[in-house]
């Protein structure tokens, strides 16, 4: 189960790599020629799973990062006007803000900015704000 939510699937190649070992085992072949295929094919397979099928880290975004203007989100690491980071839509993105904002707190999006070490989410502080009913029933 881990396999399937996990970024880097390791686990899968090893298994080829210990069945192509066993195969050479049932053709008995010697010990170290059945772990050097076992390993190569280990090996070949886990490089073709992390730099051929794997998308790139920039492009695992699901979000646009204009759509995110006025979400809601929760803080993961302190954001203050340096650095931080924020959880959006199960999303980790880089933020900042004009006031510090511990872990765990609600935050809401500004806007989206470029920097120095490109995009990153300016948020304020979240709270609900609640709504003052005047008067009463009418008749």
């Amino acid at each position: 189960m881990t396999e399937i939510v996990t970024r880097r699937h390791v686990f899968g190649p090893c298994a080829v790599g210990a069945v192509v070992a066993a195969l050479a085992a049932s053709h008995d072949w010697l010990f170290y020629a059945q772990a050097s295929v076992g390993l190569m094919a280990a090996l070949l397979l886990l490089a073709f799973v992390l730099f051929v099928i794997e998308e790139p880290a920039d492009s695992e975004r699901h979000i646009k990062p204009e759509y995110l203007i006025s979400q809601i989100g929760q803080v993961s690491d302190e954001v203050d006007y340096r650095s931080g980071q924020v959880i959006i839509s199960g999303e980790k993105w880089s933020a900042r803000s004009d006031q510090a904002i511990a872990a765990g707190s609600r935050i809401k999006v500004l806007q989206v900015a470029e920097g120095t070490e490109g995009q990153h989410l300016v948020v304020e502080p979240f709270t609900i704000k609640p709504k003052i009913f005047s008067g009463g029933a009418s008749s």
